[in-house]
């Protein structure tokens, strides 16, 4: 799956659940649009050389976290981004596959690596998706704007996993806790279920006729 795709499933869930109202008094003031903050992951606590050597130890669990370790990393050779998508594809423990695709997608996002590996077919399409509640003290303060999360969807079309990537903290946790009831029909590889990471933007805005 391109990174193209990915933005498009993402600006396909704003549109069909990404955005909520504030139900509260508002404040007299207008609200103000807040900049979300990138949230980046910790830089590796190892050498990129020796992280990409435990993507190819006989212990999943090592595997594993050296996947994970490598999203932090700020620059990355092209060897060891070509064995994450090795590593995403075609490892035997679906823990380590899933730690290295999440790790393409944030790497993609961060602007570190263009393009991740395809790893299904056919995307997954929303269901049941409720709308964000927007928090009180938000509300009551005018604040505004987008939170982004990379989300999985498993292979029952379940939320299984949600991260931010983009954080406005007053906004955070509804959002988190608006997509974790979400309802996807999964994505397919071969016609099989197959689990998938999309990014979803929630945004929060205030109505102008709370201000009268």
């Amino acid at each position: 799956m391109s990174f193209a795709r990915v933005v498009q499933v993402g600006a396909a869930l704003t549109l069909l659940c990404g955005w909520a109202s504030a139900s509260q008094p508002a404040p007299r003031q207008p609200s103000t649009s807040t900049v979300a903050t990138k949230v980046t992951p910790p830089p590796p606590s190892r050498p990129v050389s020796a992280l990409a050597e435990d993507l190819k130890s006989p212990t999943a669990s090592v595997r594993a976290e050296a996947a994970l370790e490598l999203a932090g990393a700020r620059r990355l050779p092209s060897t060891v981004w070509e064995a994450l998508g090795r590593v995403a594809l075609d490892d035997p423990d679906r823990g380590v596959r899933l730690a290295a695709a999440r790790t393409q997608y944030l790497l993609v996002i961060q602007g570190v690596r263009g393009g991740v590996v395809d790893t299904y077919d056919e995307d997954p399409r929303p269901l049941e998706m409720e709308r964000p509640e927007y928090p009180g003290a938000a509300g009551r303060k005018g604040i505004a704007g987008r939170v982004r999360l990379l989300i999985l969807i498993n292979e029952r079309g379940d939320v299984e996993d949600a991260e931010i990537i983009e954080s406005i903290a007053e906004l955070d946790d509804a959002a988190l806790r608006c997509v974790r009831d979400w309802k996807f029909e999964p994505a397919r590889k071969g016609g099989q279920p197959t689990p998938a990471y999309v990014v979803a933007p929630i945004a929060f805005t205030v109505t102008e006729s709370l201000y009268r």
